[in-house]
C-alpha cells in the first residue's frame, strides 16, 4: 500500500509539472508569433512608409513577402490572436496574445481601431501585446 500511495503522489506531482510546462511551451510560441509578426509590420513600414490599413492587419498576409508563414494561430484552438491596424492612415497596429501561465506587458486588450496596449502598468493582465515602433 505504501508503494503504491508513493507512485500515486509522483505521477499527481509529475502530471502538474507536465502541464506548467506545456502552459509555458505554448507562451513562448506565443512570444515568439508576436515579436515575428512586429518585424513583419516593420518591413512592411519600411517598403511602404504606412502600417496595414485594413482593421485586421490582412494587407500584410496578402503576399508572403512580410509574413512567408502567413497569419499566425494560437497554439490553442480555442484562443487567437487580437489584431488592431489603423484603418485610417497606417500610423499604427497593436497585436496582443493572451497568455496561459504568466503575466504580460499590457494592461488591457486593444479595441479595433483603438491603440491602447501600454507597457509597464501596476497590475498587467496576462497578454502579451506589440505595438509599431516608428
Amino acid at each position: 500500500m505504501v508503494v503504491i500511495s508513493i507512485i500515486g503522489i509522483l505521477m499527481a506531482v509529475g502530471a502538474v509539472s507536465f502541464i506548467t510546462a506545456q502552459r509555458k511551451a505554448r507562451d513562448s510560441s506565443r512570444r515568439s508569433d508576436m515579436r515575428a509578426t512586429q518585424e513583419a509590420m516593420e518591413q512592411y513600414y519600411t517598403e511602404n512608409g504606412e502600417y496595414p490599413t485594413s482593421s485586421n492587419c490582412d494587407e500584410l498576409y496578402a503576399s508572403a513577402t512580410f509574413a512567408p508563414g502567413g497569419r499566425p494561430v494560437d497554439p490553442r484552438p480555442s484562443q487567437t490572436y487580437d489584431f488592431s491596424c489603423d484603418i485610417t492612415d497606417g500610423s499604427g497596429y497593436c497585436i496582443c496574445a493572451e497568455l496561459e501561465n504568466e503575466l504580460g506587458n499590457s494592461s488591457a486588450l486593444p479595441t479595433l481601431n483603438a491603440f491602447n496596449c501600454t507597457f509597464g502598468s501596476t497590475a498587467p493582465l496576462p497578454y502579451f501585446c506589440v505595438t509599431n515602433q516608428q
